[in-house]
């Protein structure tokens, strides 16, 4: 272990989870600001599993999209919901029977229009 670890390792002992996720907050704009968006998705891609590691992402999903959604421009938004709505109605009815799907979708619309 380096000197480095080890500094880091003694200070994040010492610091609450608010000052860890204040710190965070902080020093991302710093780490990424001379970052590609290619850079980002394969970091993001690397670390994803360790970062959802013990989270319910069914759980975290919807909260994600309550903050992200409204700070999207409005064109994008619509083209992502419409992309999420193809991809959920296509992997949420992958494997059902002819009659299966038919109850899905029918669940699914009552939702929407509901």
């Amino acid at each position: 272990m380096g000197m480095m670890d080890r500094m880091m390792g003694f200070m994040m002992g010492r610091m609450s989870k608010e000052e860890k996720g204040e710190m965070m907050d902080r020093m991302m704009g710093n780490f990424f600001a001379d970052m590609t968006a290619e850079d980002k998705r394969k970091i993001m891609e690397a670390m994803m599993p360790r970062m959802m590691e013990g989270i319910n992402m069914m759980e975290m999903m919807p909260q994600c999209l309550n903050v992200m959604l409204p700070k999207m421009p409005q064109e994008k938004r619509i083209d992502f919901v419409l992309k999420m709505i193809a991809t959920l109605m296509e992997q949420g009815s992958a494997g059902l029977s002819e009659e299966e799907r038919k109850d899905f979708m029918a669940k699914v619309l009552e939702k929407v229009n509901s």
